[in-house]
C-alpha cells in the first residue's frame, strides 16, 4: 500500500469520527471515543509524514499536480 492511499483511508477515517460526534449518533459512540480515534488517525498520518519525507519535508513546498 502506498503512502497516498494510506492517508486518504486515514482522511476516511477522520471524516467518520467526525460525524460519530453528531449529537444523534453519540448514543451508539461516545464522543471521548470518537475522538481519540481521529486524534490517533491524524497523529499516524504525521509520523507517516515525517518517516516518509522527513523532518524538513513537512514545511517543503508541494510540486505542482500534474
Amino acid at each position: 500500500m502506498n503512502s497516498n492511499l494510506f492517508h486518504n483511508i486515514l482522511n476516511v477515517i477522520m471524516a467518520l469520527t467526525a460525524v460519530a460526534l453528531l449529537p444523534e449518533i453519540q448514543a451508539i459512540l461516545p464522543a471521548e471515543i470518537a475522538v481519540a480515534v481521529a486524534s490517533g488517525a491524524a497523529t499516524l498520518k504525521l509520523i507517516v509524514n515525517v518517516l516518509r519525507d522527513g523532518v524538513t519535508g513537512l514545511a517543503k513546498e508541494q510540486p505542482p499536480v500534474k
